[in-house]
């Protein structure tokens, strides 16, 4: 039952904000995938990615036209996705 109440509310999470942060280092492209962005498409939400321009988050970002990339380091172009 713990469960159950956990994961009512993770969909109504997902929903709440306008926008997804998900992030990843340079020298873990391709290494791996977080969990989240499968939830965050789910939701119908848009993805702020920042990092490599390579690895699978890179491809969804890009083939799906789900969100925006921002490479590592670049704040004004975090910036400017924002606004």
């Amino acid at each position: 039952m713990r469960n159950e109440a956990v994961m009512f509310g993770f969909g109504e999470s997902l929903t709440a904000g306008d926008v997804h942060l998900l992030t990843i280092q340079d020298r873990l492209a391709g290494l791996l995938v977080p969990s989240k962005i499968y939830g965050i498409l789910a939701a119908g939400r848009p993805i702020l990615y920042v990092g490599p321009d390579t690895g699978e988050v890179a491809e969804i970002v890009r083939e799906s036209g789900c969100g925006t990339r921002i490479p590592n380091g670049d704040a004004a172009a975090l910036a400017e996705a924002i606004l």
